[in-house]
């Protein structure tokens, strides 16, 4: 076991693989300095009070609001795959209801 100094955080690695794991996903993050957390660079479908917004986490605006969620969707699932985001689409009550990643899966499936 061994110790490594990740962001100002001692954590403890057991092997290398799980070393490169925990390097992939901070490579594959970015840090949101204000608050200390790791976030995914996502794109999100979610509600909104003229119908139905694409945001990017760390925006202050939707980039789009449409009518409907279909549209939304489509919208953001088009911009994710072009920037390689996760896109996350949420339900009416704001419950994230499905991910989909778009380029950089930090846990891709395998075989």
């Amino acid at each position: 076991m061994t110790n490594l100094i990740i962001n100002d955080k001692l954590s403890t690695i057991e092997s290398l693989n799980d070393y490169r794991l925990k390097f992939q996903t901070l490579n594959e993050t970015k840090l949101n300095n204000s608050k200390g957390k790791i976030m995914l660079d996502s794109h999100r479908v979610m509600k909104h009070d003229d119908g139905w917004q694409v945001k990017r986490d760390g925006g202050k605006r939707a980039s789009h609001v449409v009518n409907t969620k279909k549209e939304a969707e489509q919208i953001a699932r088009q911009i994710s795959k072009n920037q390689g985001t996760e896109l996350q689409i949420h339900k009416q009550n704001g419950q994230i209801q499905r991910r989909d990643s778009h380029g950089n899966d930090p846990y891709p499936p395998q075989g």
